[in-house]
């Protein structure tokens, strides 16, 4: 009898949970995980700006250690390897065949490529132009851009070394690019008139040879590239990439959050040596409203009729925090993150000192500016436009 009363307190001692108590349990649990998510994602969020602040700091010490050992001239395709390729050998061709296939770590994976020579030793990247370019990509990739590249796109000698590469482990999209108006120049004065720039101790070539940019084509003949992109900036007559002619270094900007080709359904990069415009290592800027890497959706409206336009690229290029923050670094080696309205507003930190702003049209045709950069124009300028140049300090 006694041992019957036993197993029955036993019983009604270890009874199992009632429906309400794991209704409430559960309610309880979805509550934390709800409270934690959003901490849980501003900490990757966190992260991803931590390692992309790293690898941006990375690029622009080699940069910039680069200048240095080239009397203040950085790499670019004016420059040190990327214009002996040009300038010593003048068919392009030629000068493709000393770039494709397996040369050295230093070699530019194209006539764009700040990268390889800055920093190709140091890394001790790849001989083989495909696989350098891999390294490049994924060495410095910014946790926030996920995507892979779809296709390859262009010519080359050594294409199925890239179509290899994308098969069997695929090319992440490019993180980072410089600006192209610090990269380009205007012809150099061969006759003598004062109407060109000096030569930069690297270059050799004829007068007729630089790799020009503005909008006076002719001032000089484009080789191979056409990089003319003119408004809205237009870049002086004095400038070659050398760090004392871009302006303050704190105040401009040598590479940035960035990412070419997307063509709105499939996003792809330029395999060529020459490339048409900037490859997958420069690029137009915010401020201009039709650039490839940073063009955003504009509302136009037409009398009783308006539409938004379809453009996602930027969302490739200002990735961070929901798509509201970019990070850029400076040619004085520091790295910060910017706000979408300074980084798409404020011209100044996007073209060499001396550069003059007249364009006044907003909109995403080539040489329109951008919403935020009139509005900015407007706060330091008041007026502007054709024969009254807005001057970049």
């Amino acid at each position: 009898m006694i041992h019957h009363v036993a197993n029955a307190r036993s019983r009604r001692g270890t009874r199992g949970f009632t429906l309400i108590e794991l209704l409430v349990v559960v309610a309880v649990i979805a509550l934390l995980i709800g409270l934690l998510l959003p901490a849980l994602g501003n900490a990757r969020s966190v992260s991803f700006l931590l390692v992309n602040k790293n690898n941006q700091r990375q690029l622009i010490i080699g940069q910039v250690a680069k200048a240095t050992d080239q009397n203040g001239e950085y790499p670019s395709p004016n420059t040190g390897a990327n214009a002996d390729l040009v300038f010593r050998h003048r068919v392009f061709a030629d000068a493709a065949s000393r770039m494709e296939g397996n040369q050295t770590p230093t070699t530019p994976t194209s006539l764009v490529d700040w990268i390889s020579p800055s920093m190709g030793a140091e890394l001790n990247l790849s001989s083989n132009r495909a696989e350098r370019t891999y390294q490049i990509f994924s060495e410095f990739a910014d946790p926030a851009a996920a995507r892979v590249n779809d296709l390859l796109w262009g010519v080359s000698g050594d294409k199925e070394d890239f179509q290899e590469i994308l098969d069997d482990r695929g090319f992440p999209q490019m993180s980072y690019l410089a600006p192209s108006t610090f990269h380009y120049a205007y012809t150099f004065d061969s006759d003598n008139s004062g109407d060109g720039n000096q030569r930069p101790p690297s270059w050799e070539g004829d007068d007729d040879s630089l790799i020009t940019v503005g909008t006076d084509r002719t001032r000089g003949r484009v080789v191979g590239l056409n990089v003319e992109f003119g408004e809205p900036f237009d870049p002086p007559r004095s400038f070659t990439p050398m760090i004392d002619k871009v302006g303050a270094p704190s105040e401009k900007i040598m590479l940035a959050d960035g990412t070419r080709f997307w063509t709105g359904t499939v996003l792809d990069f330029d395999v060529s040596t020459t490339p048409r415009y900037f490859g997958s290592f420069l690029s137009g800027t915010p401020i201009h409203g039709n650039s490839t890497a940073y063009k955003r959706p504009r509302r136009l409206v037409f009398g009783d009729f308006s539409f938004t336009t379809v453009a996602d690229h930027w969302r490739f290029s200002v990735r961070h925090l929901g798509n509201s923050r970019m990070v850029a670094a400076f040619f004085d080696g520091h790295v910060e993150g910017m706000e979408i309205e300074e980084a798409y507003g404020n011209v100044d930190l996007w073209a060499p000192r001396g550069t003059e702003v007249t364009q006044t049209t907003v909109g995403s045709s080539n040489g329109d500016l951008s919403q935020e950069a009139f509005d900015y124009l407007q706060s330091v300028a008041g007026s502007w436009g054709p024969g009254n140049p807005y001057v970049l300090p």
